[in-house]
């Protein structure tokens, strides 16, 4: 994947779905994969209603249990605070276009309601609901584009 960026492209990991795996191993796989690229830790949000999902401002690294097993998105701001920091330059803010990819029914259209705070992707538990190319914008500098599950052929 990182071969096919172009120079002035940026690759940022997200590790979603930790409150599915032991903390232990968050930090592992964490501790791995920050060694090459920023990398941050995420749990989507689980609420059912369409407006205000709420995110959680605890640190991931010291969020309870309690937090993790609550609808609340853990690990937006992180993620937040790295994309405007890519759309900075000295004083001046330009506008950041940011593809979210990943395998199938890996959290993508979550991730970007997530921080959208709203619904605005359709999700599903069974792969396909996303079929095409879908921009949201975020804010007035950051447009995200959510994109159909991706399985490459080795072959």
């Amino acid at each position: 994947l990182e071969g096919s960026l172009r120079p002035q492209q940026r690759l940022v990991l997200v590790l979603n779905k930790i409150d599915l795996v032991p903390r232990d191993v968050v930090a592992a796989w964490l501790k791995h994969l920050r060694a090459e690229f920023p990398t941050v830790a995420f749990k989507a949000c689980t609420q059912q209603q369409s407006r205000n999902l709420k995110q959680s401002r605890v640190p991931v690294g010291t969020a309870p249990e309690e937090v993790l097993a609550t609808g609340a998105c853990v690990g937006a701001e992180s993620l937040l605070n790295i994309l405007s920091n890519y759309g900075r330059c000295g004083e001046s803010r330009s506008s950041i276009t940011v593809g979210v990819v990943g395998y199938p029914n890996v959290g993508k259209s979550s991730l970007i309601n997530s921080l959208k705070r709203s619904r605005a992707c359709g999700v599903g538990a069974v792969p396909g609901v996303t079929r095409c190319l879908q921009a949201v914008q975020l804010d007035r500098h950051i447009r995200l584009l959510d994109c159909p599950g991706v399985v490459l052929d080795l072959g």
